[in-house]
């Protein structure tokens, strides 16, 4: 299994992350890869969310349940995610000056 650090993402790991988390979404929400439209819209719900977390956590990934309903589309999830890995690179750069 592959764990991902958001917070020491490259392209490549990036790349990963985005399928890993796509396949969990589209699993949990019982849609097929790709499909378009929001976290609530595609059948979501809190129980949803949950078993979204926890196959995210077992990736490494941390994604809480505001995440889903403040980020409501797979798009946006991703760019918070991403978001939160520049935030921790610039972190631990500044840490390491």
């Amino acid at each position: 299994m592959t764990t991902h650090d958001v917070s020491k993402m490259d392209s490549t790991v990036t790349d990963d992350l985005a399928a890993a988390v796509g396949e969990s979404w589209a699993e949990v929400l019982g849609v097929a890869p790709g499909t378009p439209g929001t976290f609530l819209s595609l059948g979501g719900h809190s129980i949803a969310a949950n078993r979204l977390r926890s196959r995210l956590a077992r990736l490494g990934v941390t994604v809480t349940l505001t995440d889903l309903f403040d980020d409501p589309s797979l798009e946006d999830l991703l760019h918070t995610l991403r978001g939160r890995a520049d935030t921790a690179t610039d972190d631990q750069d500044e840490v390491s000056r």
